[in-house]
C-alpha cells in the first residue's frame, strides 16, 4: 500500500513539474487590433482574358489599439517586417465554385511585397524602406474566360516574435474597401 501512496505521489508531483514548466514557457501574448478597408481590390466594369485583377494593401505601422489613446507601433512590438493574408480565386465550374490553384506565373512580376502562390495565396505586406508603411500590390492575369469569385480572408498576420523567453502575434482584423463580404465575383469575356 506504501508503495502505491508513494507512486501517486511522485505522478502528482511529475504532473505538478510539467504543468508549472508548460505555464513558465508559455510567455506569450496575442494582440489583435481592428482596422477597415485594409485591404483593396481594383475592380472594373469588365475583364476581358489576359486582363489583370489587381490586389492592393497598404497601412502604417501605426495602428489604433482599443483602450489606448496612443497608437500601438506594430513593427515595434512584433519586429516583423512583414504581414500577410490569403485570398483564394474561384471559377464557376458546372454551377459550383471551385478553388482554381494558381502558379506563380498568374501573377504579374510586378508590384509590391510577395506572394506564396497554391491553392490558397498568401499575399505579404512588406514593410518599406522608411519603416512607415506595409505595402502589397500583386495583379492576377485572367488567363480564361469564365464566372469568378475572389474570396479573401480579412485578417493580417504577423510574422511571429520570438525571443528567449516571449511569444508575440499580432493580427489586424480588417475588411476588403468597398466589398461588404470580403467576396468579389467577376466574368471574364473571352
Amino acid at each position: 500500500m506504501k508503495n502505491i501512496i508513494v507512486l501517486i505521489s511522485v505522478f502528482f508531483l511529475f504532473s505538478a513539474c510539467i504543468i508549472e514548466e508548460d505555464i513558465d514557457c508559455y510567455h506569450c501574448s496575442d494582440i489583435s487590433v481592428t482596422s477597415l478597408d485594409l485591404i483593396k481590390i481594383h475592380t472594373k466594369d469588365e475583364y476581358k482574358v489576359n486582363d489583370v485583377l489587381y490586389i492592393e494593401s497598404s497601412f502604417s505601422k501605426l495602428q489604433d489599439e482599443k483602450g489606448y489613446s496612443n497608437k500601438l507601433d506594430i513593427y515595434k512590438t512584433t519586429n516583423s517586417d512583414s504581414f500577410t493574408f490569403s485570398f483564394s480565386l474561384q471559377k464557376m465550374v458546372f454551377g459550383s465554385w471551385t478553388d482554381i490553384t494558381l502558379l506563380g506565373s498568374d501573377f504579374e512580376e510586378e508590384g509590391l511585397g510577395g506572394i506564396y502562390a497554391g491553392y490558397y495565396i498568401g499575399a505579404t505586406c512588406v514593410l518599406n524602406e522608411e519603416k512607415t508603411q506595409y505595402k502589397f500590390k500583386k495583379g492576377i492575369i485572367l488567363r480564361e474566360a469564365g464566372e469568378y469569385r475572389l474570396v479573401i480572408n480579412p485578417i493580417l498576420y504577423s510574422d511571429v516574435y520570438y525571443n528567449s523567453e516571449n511569444y508575440l502575434a499580432l493580427k489586424i482584423n480588417t475588411s476588403v474597401a468597398e466589398i461588404p463580404s470580403s467576396s468579389y465575383e467577376f466574368t471574364v469575356n473571352e
